[in-house]
């Protein structure tokens, strides 16, 4: 069966370098994992593109030079030139590399490169840098990935491990799976894993990081002849027929058989491979033989198709395009199988010419392309890039790369990029008077400038990975974007970028980019030689999902109209870098945050500072989330959020290290000042008093300091706190009082709103704080401003000066109260709040109470008055089961000369038990208008005695008050509570009394 010149050319070796040998021969080669690896596959998504090849003449390892080009939408611009990783040195250790693969260190928090060497039986790394223990940690000026191989495993004798190891791939916890034809040295081919420790003694006896033993997978083929073993990869999602029938599942393992008498893809189950815990099961290996087989031979035959290379082609939604693999072959074609459809379709490209070998899929921009490695007669050869075809004619390469590249065979494909903190000759790298240091490892869709602080020992890398999220599932798009405002874990065990670390994107955003309109993409950074050490440093980041996920639906901010979306980004501290990044207040205060923020680790908090590109400004280099919309646009929302985002500002500055602590309270006391303020209204006075509060920040670096520990801690408050009240401004600014977002940060001189502030007494907060178990009391609290006068302010609650039950008294009334400060616990001799409160009548154990408080300014101003509604009785208020109590109206009666002092209201659901009560805002001395209880629910032409004036108690120190404020209350037992305010004026001034 079969063709035997092709079976022939299976089993040639490499020894031979003359180009009939090297096309002749199948070099077998492994993809990277797809999106199950740290974001290395082709499912994932990114704007920066990282294709290295290896030569098999000299052993050269590469990347391809690619960078952005200026079109719109972006592309990939590829050069015909190419970067080495290695050395000469290092090239002559090694006897031919057959395959390549980009693959994650969890230790070393790094993506390192693994190479097979065929000829010597060798699979080696290239380690990427760190700054970690036991890592490869560059001198200044060496390269970012270590040019010198470190040896992981040679082949010693039959069942020592794979013997011809020609394809490597690897899943998102490290370990590499290895495939081996047959050779000189072990005639059965095999399929092999060499576990890695990503803690000490996992799977071996040594030191996290390592790599044991490889341990035999399969080499019996359920007892068919296989010889050529041709690719590999980890299955990065599912592939499911239009009938149903399941081809493969996310995390199995693929090997490509490319024996031209029995072609086939065969499936090994992840379920066969690992055990519950996500671990090698590596006490059920070997296996008799794979799964499945996905792709039989006849498939392959009906093609006259002997496969070379293999990797997978991404589902193209917009286009209705069905996921597919894409395969090589002896002939020069490059099929594609179709996995919905269960056949292979029109070609992907053909007539290519002989000597093609491996096959990789990356993306750029969110759009997939191809390399292809071919050899050539002249013992060249050349990398071939391409697009997806045209809707008719001929897919031509887009790109050639043939300079310096002989016999290419490996290829591995990396969304990721890395670039070095750059060298100095004299001072700080990236603090004056050197110049602030650019990174855009991944081009423009992530850009970060820091601004470092003298003295600061930057080193190290900036190696960041990208992955996209083409639709947040809470997001629906219907008759307009609309989210649920529930949080979205991702990262480890979710199947949004799956390789990454745990995280959560708060619900305060949602997606809102790419072809879906719902989609988002998040990026990895990893610079631990740089978020420990930058304290004092200004860390800003702008991201443009632009140029990794375009779509109709991406929010622009040249596109604002006041109240409308602007495009947010979030940012959190990695979960799994802790002791390097430490941990922020949304990682942990559950009680603080809600969903919309915040709450347990790995929290990303919405951070955007500025709106020219969506920007964030903060404490160091981690993981973001970018593309995003507020996930509800009403300005009750929002100011949910900016008291969210307040109280984290505030446990920032609580918990970092400032010394002396004049500056933490005087840094603390702007803060609080700015709340007050929007608290009260004044959103001009709050943004001038956070701009304020900045600058202070900025003048004082010298008292901020790191107090980074084991697993937590901040080791750059300075910054986290700029880039916080940068935040709080723009949530101010532009979610909450509909104002065009600013382009930068800080703000240009003379763009601050200036603060006019008012001399009318405000009250900023008015709160209870309920008891503590076991105790009788709670307190109240309050704050104002403008209200420093000799009368201050006045505190009655519902049932003033009244005694119901067993003599206690539960009313309170006083006056002459200081104007309020939190944590004063106004309790026991000023206030008594005793629980539970009672009804006014005592048939009833259905009650609530109402606290007024008014304070009083400067004479002349109005007074500033709250009142809050509590229900403290047994059993508490909750949505009664019949219709809720309502107040339909409350009115006074008007005449020529004003308010008569009549008034009338009417409820609705009343029952028999109903009863309201009538609060005077001045209620008790020392105006003497005490509240008025056990009233009907429904009056007319009730007569009330309202406030007369001064000239009533013959004190003229008192302020004058023609106008007074009423609250209504109204209770039932059955249908639950009502408030309503009603304002009455004196028409005849302080004087005048009915």
């Amino acid at each position: 069966m079969g063709n035997p010149g092709i079976m022939k050319n299976n089993n040639a070796t490499r020894e031979s370098v003359t180009a009939t040998s090297g096309i002749c021969r199948i070099v077998l080669a492994r993809l990277l994992t797809g999106a199950a690896l740290l974001g290395i596959v082709a499912s994932v998504n990114a704007d920066q593109l990282q294709v290295t090849a290896a030569n098999s003449n000299g052993d050269l390892v590469y990347d391809l030079v690619i960078g952005p080009s200026s079109t719109t939408p972006i592309a990939p611009v590829i050069a015909n030139a190419i970067t080495p990783i290695n050395n000469a040195k290092d090239e002559s250790t090694h006897g031919g590399f057959d395959a390549l693969a980009w693959v994650s260190n969890s230790v070393c928090k790094t993506l390192d490169l693994i190479a097979a060497d065929a000829i010597k039986g060798q699979i080696v790394r290239y380690s990427a840098a760190s700054t970690l223990p036991n890592c490869y940690e560059p001198a200044k000026g060496a390269p970012a990935v270590n040019p010198t191989a470190q040896i992981i495993f040679k082949w010693s004798k039959l069942g020592s491990g794979p013997a011809r190891p020609n394809g490597v791939s690897a899943d998102a916890n490290g370990n590499v799976f290895v495939v081996s034809s047959s050779g000189p040295w072990d005639p059965k081919p095999s399929v092999w894993v060499l576990p890695f420790n990503s803690t000490a003694n996992q799977y071996c006896s040594g030191a996290a990081g390592a790599y044991c033993a490889p341990v035999l997978i399969d080499n019996k083929f359920s007892n068919t002849l296989t010889l050529a073993l041709a690719e590999t990869l980890v299955a990065s999602a599912s592939a499911v027929t239009s009938t149903g029938t399941v081809l493969w599942k996310a995390g199995d393992l693929l090997v490509l058989v490319g024996d031209s008498f029995d072609a086939r893809l065969i499936v090994y189950s992840s379920g066969k491979i690992y055990g519950s815990s996500g671990q090698l099961a590596t006490h059920q290996l070997p296996l008799g033989g794979p799964t499945s087989t996905a792709i039989p031979w006849l498939k392959f035959l009906a093609q006259l198709a002997a496969p070379f290379g293999m990797d997978l082609w991404p589902a193209n939604t917009s286009l209705g395009g069905d996921a597919g693999v894409l395969f090589t072959t002896i002939d020069g074609r490059i099929l594609r199988f179709d996995t919905v459809q269960n056949k292979f379709v029109s070609d992907f490209a053909q007539r290519l010419g002989p000597g093609l070998q491996k096959i990789k899929v990356g993306t750029y921009a969110n759009v997939p392309y191809a390399f292809v490695a071919q050899l050539a007669f002249n013992g060249t050869g050349q990398i071939l890039a391409f697009a997806a075809p045209p809707a008719s004619g001929v897919n031509r390469p887009l790109a050639t790369v043939s300079h310096d590249v002989m016999n290419p065979v490996g290829l591995a494909v990396s969304n990721s990029g890395i670039q070095s903190v750059p060298t100095v000759t004299t001072g700080t790298p990236c603090a004056p008077p050197n110049p602030a240091c650019t990174f855009e490892p991944l081009g423009p869709e992530l850009v970060t400038i820091i601004q470092a602080y003298p003295g600061d020992n930057l080193s190290g890398t900036v190696q960041e990975q990208t992955c996209s999220v083409q639709s947040d599932p809470r997001v629906t798009i219907e008759e307009g974007w609309s989210c649920d405002q529930s949080a979205l874990t991702i990262g480890a065990g979710t199947i949004y970028c799956p390789s990454f670390p745990s995280a959560v994107i708060p619900g305060s955003v949602c997606g809102h980019s790419g072809p879906t309109g719902s989609g988002f993409a998040v990026v990895e950074a990893t610079a631990t030689g740089i978020d420990p050490n930058d304290n004092n440093s200004f860390v800003t980041s702008a991201s443009n999902i632009d140029a990794v996920m375009p779509g109709t639906s991406n929010l622009e901010c040249s596109a604002f109209t006041p109240g409308g979306p602007i495009p947010l980004i979030a940012w959190g501290t990695r979960s799994d870098l802790t002791t390097v990044e430490g941990t922020i207040p949304e990682d942990s205060d559950a009680s603080l945050f809600g969903p919309a923020l915040g709450g347990q680790p790995g929290y990303l908090a919405e951070m955007t500072s500025s709106c020219d590109e969506s920007t964030t400004t903060q404490r160091g280099i981690s993981i973001y989330a970018i593309g995003l919309g507020l996930s509800s646009p009403t300005p009750a929302y929002a100011n949910t959020l900016q008291s969210e985002k307040y109280q984290a500002l505030e446990q920032t500055v609580t918990s970092a290290h400032i010394v002396p602590t004049s500056v933490q309270n005087t840094l603390s006391g702007y803060i609080g000042t700015a709340e007050d303020y929007v608290a009260a209204g004044n959103i001009n006075c709050a943004l001038n008093e956070i701009v304020t509060a900045d600058n202070y920040v900025r003048n004082n670096l010298p008292d901020f300091f790191s107090n980074l520990v084991s697993g937590s801690g901040n080791p750059n408050p300075a910054g986290d706190i700029d880039g916080r009240l940068a935040n709080w401004y723009l949530t101010i600014n532009t979610e909450l009082a509909g104002n065009a977002p600013n382009a930068t940060w800080p703000l240009p001189a003379g763009s601050v709103p200036m603060c006019a502030a008012s001399a009318q007494p405000q009250i900023t907060s008015f709160f209870l704080q309920p008891p503590s178990a076991g105790d009788e009391a709670g307190y109240i609290d309050w704050t104002t401003v403008n209200t420093a006068t000799a009368s201050s302010c006045n505190l009655t609650d519902l049932y003033a000066d009244a005694t119901y039950v067993s003599g206690v008294t539960q009313g309170y009334t006083s006056s002459g109260l200081p104007t309020g400060g939190p944590g004063q616990n106004f309790e026991g001799d000023s206030i008594t709040v005793v629980y539970p409160a009672y009804p006014p009548s005592t048939s009833s154990p259905y009650g609530v109470d109402t606290y007024t408080l008014t304070c009083f300014g400067a004479a002349g101003t109005t007074p500033a008055t709250q009142s809050m509604l509590v229900g403290v009785s047994t059993p508490a208020p909750g949505t009664p089961a019949n219709p809720q109590l309502t107040i339909s109206s409350f009115t006074a009666e008007v005449s020529g000369l004003g308010d008569d002092g009549y008034l009338s209201w009417a409820t609705t659901n009343a029952t028999e038990g109903s009863t309201c009560t009538i609060t005077d805002e001045y209620g008790g001395t020392p105006y003497n208008q005490y509240p008025l209880a056990e009233l009907p629910p429904n009056a007319s032409g009730y007569f009330y005695s309202y406030f007369c004036g001064t000239a009533l108690l013959g004190s003229e120190s008192l302020p004058a008050m023609p106008s007074d404020t009423l609250t209504l209350t109204c209770s039932d037992p059955e249908n639950g509570t009502a408030l309503t305010m009603l304002t009455i004026t004196n028409p005849d001034g302080p004087d005048y009394c009915d």
